[in-house]
């Protein structure tokens, strides 16, 4: 996993935590403040799982390809291969568009 997933991840989970504290509710801005970088950062995880998934289902495709003897199996292990690869290329083009800092 990139550091910057990792460093996400622990973000989310850190904020999750923080709204959780009754307390919170003391300080609006705070409040507000956590929920909107909160939901900001649960659409990049959404995305980051669904690279995390693909990954594990690409690596699984490729060892099905490198251990079967049968060319009809290798034949359809490497067009899911394809599609597993284009499927995690969308993802993570949408993942870059979220990463972008927002404009001011």
């Amino acid at each position: 996993m990139l550091d910057s997933y990792k460093t996400i991840k622990t973000r989310f989970q850190t904020i999750e935590k923080e709204l959780q504290d009754p307390a919170l509710f003391a300080n609006p801005q705070k409040l507000k403040s956590l929920s909107l970088e909160y939901n900001d950062l649960k659409n990049k995880i959404e995305l980051i799982d669904k690279i995390e998934k693909l990954e594990t289902e690409l690596k699984q495709t490729e060892e099905t390809l490198n251990s079967s003897d049968d060319e009809e199996i290798k034949t359809m292990a490497k067009e899911e291969a394809e599609n597993v690869k284009d499927q995690m290329s969308t993802v993570k083009s949408q993942l870059k568009e979220l990463m972008r800092p927002a404009d001011p």
